[in-house]
């Protein structure tokens, strides 16, 4: 085992490699305890408070014997992030661009390394926005894994491995022992040449989809559009679908929260005036006189494939009502589960859904209903926002239900799930628990897609 700190700095590790990392990255930092030269999780973590992180009983999994220590990354750990790199090469890039990140703590795994750092508006405590797939002042963007490889951002939910043996077999190192630097995402500097995740909803992520907006030859000169662009374009900045059985367009009004009719004519004006907003923006001009019905037929012809949907008003929303015990195990005790409903008339059934138990005891008795809740999250779609700038999440608002951002984390939540739902036949009891009337969720496990391998 290598040494990860030096005397002094981060304190020797005969004091317990926990207390040295505790002394680098600070008092605040989550701290996860995996099995020695794995990724695995010895104890349960994803509802753990953080004051149950500092309980003898907790930190002595850290000692009974040689183990990882990850860290959960995020508001979980007072805003501490990090940013992995694959190559040493995209690791040197980076830090020339960012000489003030040089001195904060680095590790290094298998090659590259991972630069530890503090966001400014990421504590618990902070009133800033949710991740913001944009990033900016007091924001960030969820975690990201961008299919160049440069680097992979990770943000809340997350855990990196700091201390310990990786799977590879060669242990983890420290290649700077000064503590987290604090700053702004906002002012961090990326090479030019890099395409940034949190850019993939906008032109960057269009144009890896559809390639570029228009065509132009040797002198400059327009020559041609790429109407599969302006037709990508249209579906990111407006919520329609084709439905190809009644081969019709649908869009969606934010005001009533219905998809109604939309005519072709009205999308070829839209995607026409588009073009014509964008020509003055590009100073494109010669973009203007592309907009001819033969064009703007050819958009649309690609729109349709891009938004089609079969039986698009079929799917259920559902809702789930779910709680823990003081051991740490999750009951999914209720299910509110409907189909060609309303936002109206869904939120009177998530309330009688929630009417149907019982809080408190004695005289403080009552029906559970909203306010109890300790949180209610949906889907990153449902904070989208639509053409005319309102969200699904803002429909349910007025309401009277609240909604916040989940975890997306699709590979964590599923190892998460594996992890609960234990294995009997091996002697390892489950830890979550779903009640029968919950139909649609126990119909859905099993077909949920996931990748075997992770």
């Amino acid at each position: 085992m290598s040494e990860q700190g030096t005397e002094g700095e981060t304190g020797s590790l005969n004091s317990g490699p926990l207390k040295v990392f505790t002394g680098l990255l600070g008092e605040d930092v989550f701290f996860v305890p995996c099995e020695w030269g794995t990724k695995k999780p010895l104890l349960t973590y994803v509802e753990r408070p953080f004051e149950g992180t500092k309980s003898e009983a907790y930190q002595a999994v850290f000692n009974l014997e040689p183990t990882n220590i990850a860290v959960y990354l995020g508001k979980a750990s007072g805003g501490l992030y990090a940013i992995d790199f694959d190559a040493d090469e995209d690791l040197a890039a980076f830090l020339e661009l960012n000489p003030a990140l040089t001195a904060t703590t680095r590790s290094r795994g298998s090659r590259g390394g991972m630069v530890w750092l503090r966001i400014e508006g990421g504590k618990k405590s902070d009133t800033s926005p949710q991740p913001s797939p944009q990033g900016g002042e007091g924001v960030y963007p969820e975690s990201c894994n961008p299919e160049h490889k440069h680097f992979e951002w990770r943000a809340d939910n997350r855990l990196s491995t700091i201390y310990g043996r990786h799977p590879k077999g060669m242990d983890y190192t420290l290649m700077v022992k000064g503590p987290p630097v604090t700053v702004a995402f906002d002012s961090i500097v990326w090479p030019e040449d890099w395409e940034l995740p949190w850019d993939n909803a906008g032109d960057g992520k269009l144009k890896q989809l559809y390639g570029e907006p228009f065509y132009t030859n040797d002198k400059g000169a327009l020559t041609g559009i790429n109407e599969g662009y302006w037709a990508g374009l249209h579906a990111q900045e407006n919520v329609l679908l084709f439905e190809k059985d009644e081969k019709t367009f649908y869009g969606y009004h934010g005001d009533t929260g219905l998809y109604d009719v939309e005519s072709e004519d009205a999308i070829r004006i839209k995607i026409s005036s588009r073009m014509l907003e964008a020509s003055r923006q590009a100073n494109v001009f010669d973009l203007q006189k592309k907009r001819t019905a033969k064009t703007l037929n050819s958009v649309i012809a690609h729109l349709r494939g891009i938004v089609e949907k079969h039986k698009p008003f079929t799917h259920y929303t559902v809702a789930l009502l779910g709680c823990t015990d003081g051991d740490g195990n999750v009951f999914v005790v209720d299910e509110h589960a409907e189909r060609l409903w309303l936002p109206q008339r869904h939120a009177a059934g998530i309330k009688a859904m929630l009417a149907r138990h019982t809080v408190g005891v004695g005289k403080g008795q009552h029906p559970l209903a909203l306010s109890d809740l300790k949180r209610f999250v949906a889907g990153a779609d449902v904070f989208s926002k639509q053409s005319d700038g309102t969200t699904v999440a803002a429909q349910y608002a007025r309401l009277g239900i609240t909604l916040r951002v989940a975890n997306s984390d699709r590979i964590n939540g599923w190892a998460e799930m594996l992890h609960r739902l234990g294995d009997p036949d091996a002697g390892i009891r489950p830890t979550m628990f779903i009640h029968r009337r919950c139909g649609r969720l126990l119909e859905c496990l099993p077909t949920l897609q996931h990748d075997p391998h992770r």
